[in-house]
Formats: C-alpha cells, sequence, structure tokens
C-alpha cells in the first residue's frame, strides 16, 4: 500500500487515503488490515470527511471487509452501512426518474451523453450504489439545447435559472420525487455543518443539468469556443437499472472531463482521483492514452489531465505506462506556472470555506494577463449572471450590486489575510515559547 511520505495528514486523513489507495474488484476487495493508533482517531471526523470528500459509499464497501477489526468502533460500521443503502436507494430513484427523459431525448432523436458520476456509478463502479452524486448531467448538441429543456419540462421538472443566457454553459432543472432522498446519505450526526432544518426543504430534489458545452471560459461564466467532436465521435453504450439505454463518454473523454472538472474544484475532493483510479482500472489495457492526450491537447486541459495522473502515479499506486509517465514528468518540471498536485493539498483544499477557495485560486494564477482577466470576470460578471446569483431583474439593483461586489470581495480577501496573519502570529509565538 502506498503511503503519504509527508506526515502532515491528520490520522483520520491518513485513514481515508488509505482506502482510496484500495482499488475496486467487481463486489469484492483483497482482505484489509489498516495500520492506525485506535487511540488518536477521531471517527466523528473520519464520517465527516468521507461524506465531505463524496467517498462514503466506497469507504462503506472497503470496510465490510474490516468487520472483525476490533479497533473500529460499531457505530462506525452502522452509520456506513445507513450511507450506503441510503445512496443505493437515492441513485434509483434519481435513475427511475430520469429514465423517462431519456426515453423522451431518444424518440425525439436528440443525441445526448450522460457523464460523471450518473455515468461512473453505471458503468466503472461494481454497484450503481456505489458512487454518490448531487445531479445528473447530460450533454445535448446545442442545436437542441432548447429542445432538450422543453423535454425535461414535459417531463416534470421545473427549469431553475428562469430565462438562461444563451451562452449559459448548462441550465439546471429540478423535479421533486415526494421521497426524502438527501438527509441518510450525510450523517448529519457527524456534520455540524448542516442541520435536518436546512436540509428538509430539499431532501426530495432531483437535479438534472442539461449542458451544451463542457469547458467554461476564463471568466468562468460562460461556455468555451472548444470543439467537443472527440466527446460524440465514439460514444459508449451504458444502460439505466430498468434497462433503459444511454450514451455516455469514452474512456479517454470521460478522463479528460473528470480531470477538468476536479480542476474547476481546485483538486479540493478525494472523489476527483478515486473516479479516475477506478476508471483506469476498469478500461485497463482498453485505455488508449494516447487518444487521451490528443483530446486533452484539442480541449486545452493538458495541464489539468497531467496533474491528475502523475498524483495517481506517485500516491495512489496507479500504474501508468511508463514512456507516458516521463513524458508526464518532464512537462511537469518544464511547467513554471503550476506546482505539484499532492494529497495534502486535496485535504487542505477541502477544509477551505469560499473565500479562501478564491483568495487560492487568483494566488495560482501565474499569467499577468490571464490574472487581469479573471479579476475583472469575478469583480464585474455578466449581467445574466447577476441575475441569476443574486434574483434581481432592475437594471438599478443589479448597478447597485455591481458597486457592492468590490467591497464584498475586498471584505472576504481581508478575512483570509486577517486569518493566515493569526495563523503566523500563533506559530511565531510558539516558536518564541519553546525557545525560552
Amino acid at each position: 500500500m502506498v503511503t503519504v511520505h509527508n506526515s502532515s495528514l491528520k490520522p483520520h486523513e491518513k485513514l481515508l487515503y488509505d482506502f482510496c489507495c484500495i482499488t475496486s474488484i467487481e463486489d469484492d476487495f483483497p482482505d484489509i488490515e489498516m495500520q492506525f493508533d485506535e487511540n488518536k482517531m477521531d471517527w466523528g471526523a473520519f464520517i465527516n470527511q468521507s461524506v465531505r470528500h463524496g467517498i462514503a459509499p466506497q469507504i462503506a464497501k472497503r470496510l465490510k471487509n474490516c468487520i472483525s477489526d476490533k479497533r473500529i468502533p460499531t457505530h462506525v460500521f452502522e452509520c456506513f452501512d445507513k450511507i450506503l443503502a441510503a445512496n443505493r436507494f437515492r441513485n434509483k430513484v434519481i435513475y427511475n426518474h430520469i429514465s423517462a427523459l431519456m426515453y423522451a431525448f431518444n424518440v425525439e432523436e436528440i443525441p445526448n451523453i450522460v457523464l460523471k458520476g450518473a455515468a461512473l456509478a453505471l458503468d466503472v463502479y461494481p454497484d450503481y450504489g456505489d458512487r454518490n452524486f448531487a445531479d445528473v448531467d447530460i450533454l445535448v448538441d446545442r442545436k437542441h439545447f432548447i429542445k432538450a429543456g422543453e423535454l425535461a419540462v414535459k417531463c416534470g421538472f421545473e427549469q431553475e435559472d428562469g430565462n438562461p443566457h444563451p451562452e449559459q454553459i448548462h441550465v439546471v432543472y429540478l423535479k421533486r420525487c415526494g421521497t426524502n432522498i438527501l438527509t441518510d446519505i450525510l450523517a448529519l450526526e457527524h456534520y455540524p455543518e448542516f442541520t435536518p432544518e436546512m436540509i428538509t426543504p430539499q431532501a426530495d430534489f432531483i437535479k438534472v443539468e442539461i449542458h451544451q458545452n463542457l469547458f467554461r471560459r476564463t471568466n468562468r461564466f460562460f461556455m468555451s469556443n472548444v470543439d467537443l467532436a472527440p466527446f460524440w465521435e465514439s460514444t459508449e453504450n451504458a444502460a439505466l437499472p430498468d434497462g433503459t439505454p444511454i450514451q455516455i463518454p469514452c474512456a479517454e473523454a470521460m478522463a479528460v472531463h473528470l480531470c477538468d472538472h476536479a480542476a474547476t474544484h481546485n483538486f479540493g475532493r478525494l472523489i476527483y482521483p478515486l473516479d479516475l483510479k477506478e476508471l483506469i482500472h476498469k478500461k485497463g489495457a482498453r485505455l488508449n492514452w494516447y487518444k487521451a492526450q490528443e483530446i486533452a491537447q484539442k480541449t486545452g486541459k493538458v495541464y489539468e489531465l497531467r496533474s491528475m495522473l502523475l498524483l495517481l502515479s506517485r500516491e495512489f499506486n496507479v500504474d501508468i505506462p511508463p514512456l507516458l509517465r516521463d513524458s508526464l514528468e518532464q512537462d511537469s518540471h518544464q511547467d513554471t506556472l503550476h506546482a505539484q498536485l499532492t494529497v495534502e493539498q486535496i485535504f487542505q483544499t477541502n477544509l477551505l470555506d469560499e473565500r479562501e477557495q478564491i483568495w487560492k485560486r487568483m494566488t495560482e494564477v501565474k499569467s499577468k494577463r490571464a490574472f487581469v482577466r479573471a479579476f475583472c470576470g469575478m469583480l464585474f460578471p455578466p449581467v445574466h449572471f447577476m441575475e441569476v446569483a443574486y434574483g434581481v431583474q432592475s437594471p438599478a439593483k443589479i448597478a447597485i450590486l455591481y458597486c457592492w461586489r468590490p467591497f464584498r470581495l475586498a471584505a472576504g480577501f481581508g478575512w483570509v489575510l486577517s486569518r493566515r496573519f493569526n495563523k503566523m502570529r500563533f506559530k511565531y509565538l510558539v516558536k518564541r515559547d519553546s525557545s525560552v
């Protein structure tokens, strides 16, 4: 088993990481003998972080082979068993409601591709209940974008975004299923960020995002001009649990999209490398790495793919072809704009709040031109974004919000700087007192 050489990981983080280094094999895992000190283990944090990182169902499957480990409390097994069962039930309900929409797309001959978590659960993981996903992402070609939305409404979904902008990357559609499919997968007793009162109003929502594009411009609001032909040229067949046929991306396109999605979220969850790891394991020799590199080059996602593959090779025990790995390593050494991705960074990023996430994203932009473009886009996003984000239509109110945003952003950055100053001051005081 791979070991992180940096000892900065806390015991519960190290155990989560060790579990992620184990690859699923159908519905069975090898006998697991985990190395941890039960006296230092914070099981509440272990459960909480597994949910925050989106890997609680996968941890639950792996724990089944640790049932004889007396160091693990009974309530931990019970909690993860509950999460796994609840997630399988949730996914089944979601797929059942999506089935009618996919059937409508097929009848109307609207080409579509199911993406990310909903596709991975059906094609890559041993059971569709093993992968949690918040929504179902569906890509349609641009000329059918409006028609696809109309079909979603006919299938009982409601459009969330009001009047979408024609350059909007996707539109969100919501439907109530009448059943609580959320509360039990969150382990709220170990998740103080949420309370039942916060969760219940949206606990029966099924969320669908219909995409006309997959990649965003630098300002992060509207779609890029990237050619999506590689995603349409070689799709693969899959099926929903009720047998409804669907299309999913080929493995190479799926890998590139997963890496881009991870980068969009600052690589801040363990589910991102775990998904790619499981994809590589499932597809094996059928995965054409040169085709994946070609897609990454065409879509401008070379850095994203390289970062994730090197992370998997270095820290998740994933075999990457030697020639490809050497080439990626060489490119990484020549890249002065990006730091090497590590497991420690994933855990650190996951704990950041939105203000710190924005600060991290801005400080990692090395090009002056890209920095100015991103900063201006953050300060003054498109009018449509303002209408959706703040729920206002009045030009006067939008103008006031534009004037207010710089102060809000400055306050957020000030908060981040004050936190960093306090941490530095605390370290200095500890060092000074220890030297006395």
